[in-house]
């Protein structure tokens, strides 16, 4: 996957005092839940040593001890932290943790990071193998170049694949089809805008019981990720700010009047560009330079559609240092096709409820995609 590089690049801070242990550095991870902003622990780690002998001299030891992992981003990004470091250094990681696993993070069990658990070079190399692509059991994981088309038909097979591979699971069709289609939908966006290779990871967990509820629940798990200079929605703001003849289509010069009335809200916490990650899911726009009439998405309306039909959820998005929360009930396009992430379903009037723009204090250069569904086992879209 190219570009992994860039979320060490990003992530440079030097302050943290590498631990050397039996001619091995050391990272001890003391908390309870293992976390985005875990990561940047980790990634702070790596840059230290860099900083101080320009390479990694010995063998790492990851020590996570008993932990949580959050989700499944998080198990892919610890993933892609150390890809980029064996590959650029060709330094064997070692990596010990007893984790609590839940849910939303069975993702762990089908991971290449327990290769890691073994330090030595054969399972270096298989750990980089299966980083790039596995099919098997309850696990999908593929790499899609950004050399591609976004209209390859590697995507409209993939799109086949990937039901395909759902099918064994017990998933209503439409859960099926819909996850298929969000997954490619993002995976073209990356490859359409930002012609970035894009990770896409799915796992299925076991059945798990709920504490005064009938029946069994299980977790489809999805973690998209590309990595380049550029965030979601800055192609769309580039586009925007150079049209000084107005030449762009009517729904961008709406845009484009949103942004001044938006502007006077700007603050901390809510950001020029959470306003343009906003824009990124509005109807008919788009950032791609050959494209000023047609483009938007309906991602936000297949996710809300699997939310609804879920038990339980937890769906974001990462890019920069600035987090969107999916919450079902801010997921609502108005009468004209426009999306406010806020109560009164208003992007051109109306900032978005600041409950779901976050910030990150992990810098993901590019995008990051968490989509976790709970789904009851055998329930149809009654919930019964």
């Amino acid at each position: 996957m190219t570009d992994l590089d860039l979320l060490l690049r990003e992530n440079h801070d030097y302050h943290y005092r590498p631990r050397v242990i039996d001619s091995r550095f050391v990272f001890l991870f003391a908390g309870d839940i293992f976390s985005v902003d875990s990561i940047r622990e980790v990634i702070c780690f790596f840059n230290s040593i860099i900083a101080r002998y320009k390479t990694i001299p010995m063998p790492v030891i990851l020590d996570l001890g008993q932990t949580d992992f959050s989700d499944k981003l998080v198990i892919i990004l610890l993933e892609c932290v150390c890809a980029d470091v064996i590959e650029t250094y060709r330094v064997d990681i070692k990596i010990t943790v007893e984790p609590r696993t839940a849910i939303q993070s069975e993702g762990l069990r089908s991971s290449p990071l327990l290769l890691l658990t073994a330090q030595n070079k054969k399972k270096r190399q298989e750990f980089l193998k299966k980083f790039d692509h596995e099919i098997y059991l309850n696990h999908f994981r593929r790499t899609f170049s950004g050399s591609l088309l976004a209209d390859s038909p590697i995507l409209s097979r993939s799109f086949d694949d990937i039901a395909f591979f759902l099918k064994v699971f017990d998933l209503q069709d439409k859960d099926r089809e819909d996850i298929a289609e969000i997954a490619i939908e993002l995976i073209g966006n990356a490859i359409g805008h930002v012609k970035a290779d894009c990770l896409l990871d799915i796992d299925v967990s076991r059945d798990y019981i709920k504490a005064n509820a009938d029946g069994t629940f299980f977790g489809v798990n999805i973690g998209i990720v590309n990595f380049s200079q550029q965030l979601l929605g800055q192609a769309i703001q580039e586009k925007i700010t150079q049209d000084h003849n107005n030449l762009l289509g009517e729904r961008y010069q709406s845009v484009k009047a949103a942004y001044r009335r938006h502007a006077s809200y700007f603050n901390e916490l809510y950001t020029e560009q959470d306003f343009y990650t906003i824009a990124a899911f509005q109807h008919k726009i788009s950032g791609r330079r050959d494209n000023s009439i047609t483009g938007g998405t309906g991602l936000t309306g297949l996710i809300k559609g699997l939310q609804q039909r879920s038990d339980a959820h937890r769906c974001y998005l990462l890019s920069g240092r600035r987090k969107l929360l999916f919450v079902p009930r801010y997921l609502e396009y108005n009468s004209d096709e426009w999306i406010g992430f806020n109560e009164v379903n208003d992007f051109l009037e109306t900032p978005p409820n600041q409950k779901l723009i976050q910030k990150s204090l992990l810098t993901v250069p590019g995008t990051a995609f968490n989509l976790t569904f709970i789904l009851k086992r055998g329930a149809n879209y009654d919930g019964k």
